[in-house]
C-alpha cells in the first residue's frame, strides 16, 4: 500500500510540474490554431504563505512574496494556490493564437505577451495584492520605455492592451484611436513604487528583493503584477509622422465567418487587428506613411484545413488590396507562419 501511494505522489507531482493533462492528452496544437489555447497551459503549486519564485518554460519568472495574493474576502490565502501560464513570445505563437499588440486602435511595440491566472483549492480566482504584488521578469533584455500592458477582450473579440489596471467599458471598432505620443526615454527605474488603481506599472531592479540566489541581478528587471490575466510587455511609439489607414477591399468578417484579418509591421514588432470602417471594409488605422506592412488573414475551411492570405505592402502606396486565398493543412499553415520574418 505504502509502494503504490508512493507512486501514485511520484505520477502526480511529475504531472503538475511538467505538463498539463492536456499537454498530455492532446499532442497536436492544431485543434486550437486560431484561440489562445494554441499554447499549452503551464501548472504549477505554490505556498502562498512563503516567498515563491516560478520560471515557465520559455523563460518567464514570476516572484510570489508572502501575502501578494489575495482571496474573495480580500485577505491573504493562506492555502496552496494554483498558477496557470501560458506564453507567447514567438511571432509565429502570437499569430497562431490569434493574438494582436494595439492600444485604443494604435500599433504598441511588443516583446511577447503572458495569460496568467491563480487559483485557490476551492477554484476560487486569486487577485493580487496592490500592496505587495507579485512580480514578473520577461524573458529579454531590458530597453527603456517597455511597461506592463493589461488585455481586456473587446466586443469584437480583439485583446485591446492598456496601462490601466481596470477598465470602465470595452473599446468599440467605431471609437477612433488616437495618436499615442510616449517617450520611453522619460521611464524612470526605481525601486517597487506604492501603485493605486490605474497607475502605470514601472519595473523594479532584480536585486531589490533577495528571494532567490544566483539571479542577474544588473539586468534583472522585476514589473509588479496589478491584474492578473493577459498580461504584456509593451511600449508606446512615438509617431511624429502622418498617419494613415490602410483598407481592405472586402467587408469586415462576422463571428460566423470564422476568419481573422491583421496587420504586421515587422520594423516595430506589431501585429494590428482589424476594425470596420463606415462602408462595413476590414481597416487598420493610425499607421505610419511609409512602413512596410504585411497583410496577415487566415480562414478555417474545414475540420483539419484552412486558408492562408499573406501579402506585403507599403502604407501609403498600395494599390486595390483583395484577398488570394491558398488552402493549406496544419503542418504547412505552421510553417508558413513560422517563416514570417517579423
Amino acid at each position: 500500500m505504502i509502494r503504490k501511494s508512493f507512486w501514485i505522489l511520484l505520477f502526480l507531482s511529475l504531472f503538475v510540474n511538467c505538463a498539463t493533462w492536456e499537454r498530455l492528452t492532446f499532442p497536436e496544437r492544431w485543434e486550437w490554431i486560431g484561440t489562445a489555447r494554441y499554447k499549452s497551459v503551464q501548472i504549477f503549486v505554490i505556498d502562498p504563505t512563503r516567498d515563491s519564485e516560478i520560471e515557465a518554460e520559455e523563460g518567464t519568472k514570476i516572484r510570489f512574496p508572502f501575502g501578494s495574493l489575495l482571496g474573495s474576502d480580500g485577505n491573504p490565502i493562506q492555502s496552496p494556490i494554483r498558477i496557470e501560464i501560458s506564453e507567447y513570445y514567438k511571432n509565429a505563437d502570437i499569430l497562431l493564437s490569434g493574438l494582436s499588440t494595439a492600444s485604443g486602435q494604435s500599433p504598441i511595440q511588443t516583446k511577447g505577451m503572458i495569460l496568467l491566472n491563480a487559483f485557490t483549492e476551492k477554484g476560487v480566482k486569486a487577485k493580487p495584492n496592490p500592496k505587495n504584488p507579485p512580480q514578473v521578469l520577461f524573458p529579454s533584455a531590458f530597453e527603456p520605455g517597455y511597461q506592463v500592458f493589461y488585455g481586456t477582450k473587446t466586443n469584437e473579440g480583439n485583446v485591446d492592451w492598456s496601462t490601466e489596471t481596470a477598465k470602465t467599458s470595452n473599446v468599440s471598432k467605431n471609437e477612433e484611436g488616437k495618436n499615442l505620443i510616449r517617450s520611453g526615454a522619460e521611464e524612470r527605474i526605481s525601486a517597487l513604487p506604492s501603485l493605486t488603481k490605474n497607475q502605470s506599472a514601472q519595473p523594479t531592479r532584480g536585486e531589490s528583493m533577495n528571494m532567490s540566489e544566483g539571479m542577474e541581478a544588473s539586468r534583472s528587471f522585476y514589473y509588479p503584477i496589478l491584474n492578473l490575466g493577459w498580461i504584456n510587455c509593451d511600449r508606446f511609439l512615438y509617431m511624429k509622422i502622418r498617419l494613415l489607414p490602410l483598407t481592405l477591399d472586402v467587408n469586415h468578417p462576422t463571428w460566423e465567418d470564422e476568419t481573422t484579418y491583421n496587420l504586421i509591421l515587422p520594423s516595430i514588432r506589431s501585429v494590428m487587428p482589424s476594425y470596420k470602417d463606415p462602408a462595413g471594409k476590414v481597416y487598420f488605422p493610425n499607421l505610419p506613411m511609409g512602413e512596410k506592412a504585411i497583410v496577415y488573414a487566415l480562414k478555417r475551411s474545414g475540420v483539419k484545413r484552412w486558408q492562408l492570405w499573406i501579402r506585403e505592402t507599403v502604407i501609403g502606396k498600395e494599390e486595390k488590396i483583395v484577398p488570394d486565398w491558398e488552402l493549406m493543412g496544419p503542418k504547412e499553415l505552421e510553417r508558413r507562419i513560422q517563416s514570417l520574418n517579423f
